[in-house]
């Protein structure tokens, strides 16, 4: 996945396909505006975290931009995985974040080191660290 804005990905819903209508045309869409396209297939994926881990998986290879779109289910599997990924922006559409068996978005305190280190490779430079104990302190607050 090289393209020459980025990559477009888009997690589907609970019991929709890679293949659903939506997906179709927005990856139209998203390819004639230069990005390239990547859709997971997560259908026999019932567990939101595995939903996660095969998306994070799937974009550790992604280079330059990268835009997650979530429809239903999806769209909290984007959300719950930005934070891990060198993700520029999130679309949602319905997301099903407010459902009693899903975790708590606070709850994934194991994405707060991963999202401060992107956070200081793309705005701090190369001279910003974060000492062990400010880890500690931001992993305890959350």
């Amino acid at each position: 996945m090289d393209g020459m804005r980025g990559t477009v990905v888009f997690s589907h819903g609970k019991d929709s396909t890679p293949y659903s209508r939506k997906i179709i045309a927005l990856s139209d869409t998203a390819q004639r505006e230069g990005y390239d396209v990547l859709a997971p297939d997560y259908r026999g994926i019932d567990s939101p975290k595995a939903r996660i881990t095969k998306l994070v998986d799937s974009c550790k290879d992604v280079k330059g931009d990268l835009v997650l779109v979530g429809s239903s289910l999806g769209g909290y599997v984007s959300l719950a995985a930005a934070p891990t990924l060198h993700t520029l922006g999130v679309f949602l559409m319905a997301p099903a974040i407010y459902f009693d068996e899903l975790p708590p978005l606070r709850d994934r305190r194991e994405d707060i080191a991963p999202l401060v280190a992107h956070f200081l490779a793309r705005h701090g430079g190369e001279h910003l660290d974060v000492s062990a104990a400010a880890m500690r302190l931001l992993t305890r607050y959350a």
